[in-house]
């Protein structure tokens, strides 16, 4: 028999699901960060190759503004932290998709950002290895 579903529950639920989702977006800063890093260095290259002079002026502006880019990035994957953790421990999201997610720019946290990258990836990381037996479907009774 089947028991209606309490619309506070399917709030809360929809709630966590937009909170993990927000939490992994936050997440990959990192990965778009760098991926405008090494765009802006190209074009200060391409730039500095056009006019023939390396104008350390020209130089400059476009490490400026790689460094913004990969701090930014940084910043928005570290706050991107609480709201997966929160998805995972306070709202018990258990999808399969967040398992992955998570898990993936946790390991590429620790490698491209080593070592300071351990210090956010690396608890993530073992945190969703360690409850992994959670994010499997439950076995469908025959």
């Amino acid at each position: 028999m089947n028991t209606p579903v309490d619309s506070k529950e399917v709030i809360a639920r929809d709630r966590g699901r937009w909170i993990a989702t927000l939490g992994i977006a936050l997440f990959t800063g990192p990965v778009w960060g760098i991926l405008v890093s090494t765009v802006t260095m190209f074009r200060t290259f391409s730039e500095i190759d056009a006019d023939g002079s390396a104008s350390p002026d020209a130089l400059s502006h476009g490490v400026t503004l790689a460094l913004a880019s990969t701090g930014i990035g940084i910043s928005a994957g570290i706050l991107g932290v609480p709201f997966i953790l929160a998805a995972l421990l306070g709202w018990k999201i258990r999808e399969r998709r967040f398992f992955w997610w998570s898990v993936i720019l946790s390991a590429y946290w620790c490698v491209a950002f080593f070592p300071y990258g351990l210090a956010v990836g690396l608890p993530v990381l073992i945190l969703f290895v360690t409850k992994r037996s959670e994010f499997t479907p439950p076995a469908a009774s025959v």
